[in-house]
């Protein structure tokens, strides 16, 4: 048998009885389609007292998904309250368990593929439709807002808050599909430039940062370096931002070098441009970029704010850890 499951010993918090839950590690999808099945329901770790019958918790474990019909071979899908290292020992210790069960018919190439999910995506991510699926969590979460609103607007006002970052990124993946089909990459980001809004682009770091943290680099980078042309983009069709980053170079070289670490298309040529030009890292510098920021406020330009304070943060950062951190 190739899914894996443990036991685990808890207490039923509505009848305080003890008893053995199951809690599966690994899930063969075609060893064990009902396992799937409530994967996809988000059942599957969810817990029911054996002696009352009442919901008795859920509980935070990884999961490891095989898929020997379809490509990725593995989903990995991280516990929801460990961190960036323990996650990795347990997908260390689920790929271990399933290279051992399967023999001769492993593949070590499928570890190179193995997508990492998080656990609030998952179903949408097994679904035959991911981009539909996550339309369907987010008119779901919206529908319980609405009821939530009612009864409790403390609860509703945080739950609305996670409805529409849901929704973001829903649309940030839609618009990155989209923008992995289109063969003039940059003539596309042009057009749906209005699409990229304040709350896509926040999804757009939540994505990287969340791939970044799982391992994945070069999905992490290439999200970053989208959110990053699309703020470049920005910054050019805003005449006022523009013209203000324009007329430092009056001020000489500093302030040319920090145009170009503003407007650089991805966080690595910032980095190369800092590396190459210490000055920037310096109290001018910032004091150059205040000025920006206090011009861009006068100007109500909240966008291009939120941009040079971004820039801002990075090179301070950059001075307290050195530009290698």
């Amino acid at each position: 048998m190739r899914s894996f499951a443990t036991q685990t010993s808890t207490e039923c918090p509505a009848c305080h009885r003890t008893f053995d839950a199951t809690i599966w590690l690994v899930v063969d999808a075609a060893e064990r389609p009902d396992l799937l099945a409530r994967v996809r329901d988000d059942t599957l770790h969810r817990l029911t007292c054996p002696h009352c019958g009442q919901p008795a918790g859920e509980a935070d474990a990884p999961l490891l998904i095989y898929r020997p019909d379809a490509e990725p071979r593995l989903i990995f899908s991280p516990a929801q309250q460990t961190s960036t290292e323990q996650d990795r020992e347990h997908a260390a210790m689920l790929v271990a368990h399933l290279r051992d069960v399967l023999g001769e018919g492993w593949r070590d190439e499928w570890v190179e593929g193995m997508l990492m999910v998080p656990r609030l995506l998952l179903p949408a991510a097994l679904s035959d439709d991911p981009e539909a699926a996550l339309r369907r969590m987010a008119e779901e979460t919206q529908q319980a807002l609405e009821h939530l609103r009612e009864e409790d607007p403390e609860a509703y006002q945080q739950l609305e808050k996670a409805a529409r970052a849901m929704q973001a990124a829903e649309r940030a993946a839609r618009l990155l599909a989209q923008l992995e089909e289109a063969e003039d990459k940059e003539r596309f980001l042009r057009q749906h430039l209005d699409e990229f809004d304040d709350e896509v682009l926040a999804a757009l770091g939540a994505l990287a940062q969340a791939a970044a943290e799982l391992g994945e680099e070069e999905a992490a980078q290439g999200i970053a370096a989208v959110a990053a042309a699309i703020e470049a983009l920005r910054l050019e069709q805003n005449p006022t931002a523009r013209e203000m980053v324009e007329a430092m170079v009056g001020d000489g070289d500093l302030a040319m070098h920090l145009q170009a670490f503003i407007t650089a298309e991805t966080w690595a040529e910032s980095r190369r441009i800092v590396e190459a030009h210490p000055e920037l890292l310096t109290d001018e510098a910032d004091a150059l970029l205040g000025q920006l920021i206090e011009a861009a406020c006068t100007q109500g330009d909240e966008n291009g704010v939120r941009l040079l304070e971004e820039h801002r943060t990075l090179l301070r950062r950059c001075r307290e850890v050195g530009v290698e951190e």
